[in-house]
Formats: C-alpha cells, structure tokens, sequence
C-alpha cells in the first residue's frame, strides 16, 4: 500500500516541487534581470536632429546613451493612452531624478516647440530631465520602427469628426528603459499596472533615486 501511495503521490511532489524552484527562479533572478536584449545600441541604429520643447536640436547620442532613460511615443493631444502614460512616468520623473525620459511626438506637425513647452508646463517639468522631441515626421517614425521596434501609424480619419486626431495616430503603449550604453534593457506595457511596478523595481535595483 505504502508503495502504490508513493507512486501516485511522487508525480504531485515532483510537480511542487519544479514549480517551487521556477516561482524561485522568476522572483528573483529573471524578474530583476536587466541583461539588454540586444549588443547593439538604439543609437546606431537611426539618425535625426530633433528639437526639444527648449528649442535645442539634439541628435541620437545627446539623448539615448549617456544614463539610463525611458524613451516612449505620444503626442500632445492624445485623448487615449497618452495621459495614463505620461502619469506613469510623472511618478517616475518625481522620484527617479537620476533617470531621463525622452517622449518622441507622433504629431509633430501640431506639436511644435511652443506646443511642447506648454504641454511640459502642465505636467510640472521644466529642469531637462523629460525631454519631449518634435522635428521630422519620417526619422520620428523611422526611429519608432527601426530602433526600438514599436508601432507607429499615421491612419486616415474624417478630420470633420470631434477628436478625429485620437483615430489617426496610433503609438505602442510601450516605453523602453534603455543603458547609459543605449542598449535595451526592457519593454514596459504603461496600461498594466503590474509591468508599471515592474519598472520601478528595475529602477530601484539599478540605485537610480
């Protein structure tokens, strides 16, 4: 008898066991591990002179290697997932003054330089650190797709309908935490509360405050 409950109780064991040790595994190493996804850093892999909301053109090295920074897409009068976004990283931005975060506009015909410095205004940031990026529409979308392989479009809508730009340009939710060697070190969804938490563990583990 001792023997036919070993042999039916060993396979459960067995099982809480693995699962114990990757529960483990995931907690602790994986979930704090911040290895870049790849060598190669963002950087290289797009050119642009963009303009900040200071009116300072900056190219791929003045804002993505340096120090670790948060880069994601939005645009100012995003109705959507943009305020949600940029709350998130207002928490960020108020509590991690080591980390820069850079917001390229997906709009930048509409987002010009006075546009972004009174957007900046509203959200309390006014020292450097969130730097929001306006200037050519095609290395905007360009460095979306090929540098940090995020979605960006620019849909057809009826401009004679209420909040017809909400329709138009659609952007990843994404933003990306980048190395002061401008490499990815991870994707974070900013509409799920726990990749949000998430984040500001890496942060935390990386001393950043």
């Amino acid at each position: 008898m001792r023997q036919i409950l070993k042999s039916q109780w060993f396979p459960l064991i067995l099982f809480g066991i693995v699962a114990l040790l990757f529960a483990i595994w995931y907690w602790g190493w994986h979930r704090t591990d911040l290895t870049p996804i790849e060598e190669t850093p963002v950087y290289k892999k797009t050119t642009f002179k963009l303009v900040t909301q200071y009116g300072d053109t900056v190219e791929p090295e003045d804002v993505l290697k340096g120090q670790y920074t948060i880069v994601g897409f939005f645009f100012t009068r995003c109705g959507g997932i943009c305020p949600n976004m940029n709350r998130n990283l207002k928490k960020v931005y108020d509590a991690f003054p080591k980390v820069r975060i850079v917001s390229f506009s997906v709009d930048p015909y509409h987002d010009s330089v006075p546009v972004l410095r009174s957007y900046a205004k509203q959200w309390g940031v006014d020292d450097g650190r969130w730097l929001f990026l306006t200037g050519s529409r095609k290395d905007i979308y360009l460095t979306a797709l090929d540098a940090f392989n995020l979605v960006v479009l620019e849909a057809k809508a009826d401009t004679t309908q209420p909040n017809w730009w909400d329709r138009t340009f659609i952007h990843s939710e994404e933003v990306v935490l980048l190395n002061p060697q401008g490499q990815i070190l991870r994707y974070y969804d900013t509409t799920d509360s726990s990749d949000m938490r998430l984040l500001i563990e890496h942060l935390e583990v990386l001393g950043l405050k």
